[in-house]
């Protein structure tokens, strides 16, 4: 199933008989929203009874990278910046509980920095070109943003990458920048 466009509601035909289903099936229930060219969100909904309104979000708030343009090239101890876009009933979208400032380069993962809620910079610290196992080398690479809330259980102080792998919503904003 699958629906589209601006209305904030909408009624979705033909669902499973669910008392036909094992009592331990759920729907899960995907919110995607596209919020700038190059900002993608996703909010995930688990409900069994459809008798009840099925509410899918809110969704994350956007990060958009504000302290450099695509394209432009960054060196070590410069500061990326962003901000969160609100969302389209102003401000109706969630802080996120963490961002991942994620490099990619060649499509594979370089470095990955956990930043807590409210987090809105990042100084590259020293990532050393020694080769392409252990730093960004000179040349393009892809900063990926990705805000995202949990289950409400998430804990900066004391999480693991585990704890991050199933996020209630998330929101993930990518820029090609270059590094030299």
């Amino acid at each position: 199933m699958a629906a589209s466009g601006a209305e904030r509601a909408f009624r979705v035909p033909h669902l499973p008989q669910m008392s036909d289903l094992p009592s331990d099936v759920d729907l899960l229930w995907r919110g995607v929203a596209d919020s700038s060219p190059r900002a993608t969100g996703y909010v995930l909904h688990r409900q069994r009874d459809l008798s009840a309104p099925v509410r899918v979000g809110p969704f994350v708030g956007a990060p958009e990278l504000t302290s450099h343009a695509e394209g432009d090239f960054v060196t070590l101890g410069d500061t990326l910046r962003w901000r969160f876009l609100p969302g389209a009933d102003r401000p109706a979208v969630e802080p996120p509980e963490v961002l991942l400032a994620r490099l990619l380069q060649s499509g594979f993962p370089v470095w990955s920095f956990t930043l807590p809620s409210g987090a809105t910079e990042l100084t590259l610290p020293p990532i050393p070109p020694t080769s392409p196992l252990t730093g960004v080398l000179p040349g393009q690479f892809e900063l990926q943003l990705e805000a995202i809330t949990s289950y409400g259980r998430f804990d900066y102080q004391d999480h693991t990458l585990l704890d991050l792998l199933e996020p209630r919503a998330y929101t993930v904003h990518r820029v090609t920048l270059g590094f030299r």
